[in-house]
């Protein structure tokens, strides 16, 4: 089997409250600030949400900032068609994903790894020029994996705490 070049690019907890979450790592940790965005229909392309295209509308609040070279996420559903909310359903609160970094260009390659042990892409989308995939990875190791680039994203976002709080 081929090695992969496994880099740790995000860690992502989902959350009932994204605001209160964030402002006790704010506060208590002096963890942020976080640019948060409201990532939907109008927005995301190639959504696939449990392993088909999702037709319905769909959102979900994404809170950002780097913790070192880790982007730490802190996820919010608003709607239930994503992978959010289905694990605040089955599991509650706390960590959701740890996301592996790829380059464009090997992006292929990685989903195929999965796909091959059995693993397909159960939920995936793109946003500007970000990418990502999450294969089916819960039962076998743990702990869902999404792969993806880590690309730019160019979106207007709200801040937390707000820029002239700063």
């Amino acid at each position: 089997m081929k090695k992969m070049n496994w880099e740790i690019a995000q860690v992502c907890l989902v959350v009932n409250d994204l605001d209160a979450v964030l402002k006790n790592y704010w506060e208590k940790l002096g963890i942020g600030p976080w640019n948060i965005r409201r990532l939907n229909k109008d927005i995301c392309r190639e959504y696939v949400f449990q392993g088909k295209e999702e037709t319905e509308d769909f959102a979900f609040d994404c809170a950002c900032c780097w913790v070192g070279n880790v982007e730490l996420e802190i996820c919010q559903p608003v709607t239930k068609n994503n992978p959010a909310y289905l694990w605040l359903a089955d599991h509650g609160e706390g960590l959701h994903h740890i996301k592996f970094r790829f380059k464009d260009e090997e992006i292929g390659e990685a989903i195929s790894f999965f796909e091959n042990q059995g693993m397909p892409i159960l939920h995936s989308g793109k946003v500007d020029k970000d990418c990502w995939y999450y294969p089916d990875t819960h039962e076998s190791l743990r702990i869902n994996i999404e792969i993806g680039n880590s690309g730019e994203i160019d979106l207007p976002a709200r801040y937390f705490p707000a820029k002239e709080e700063m």
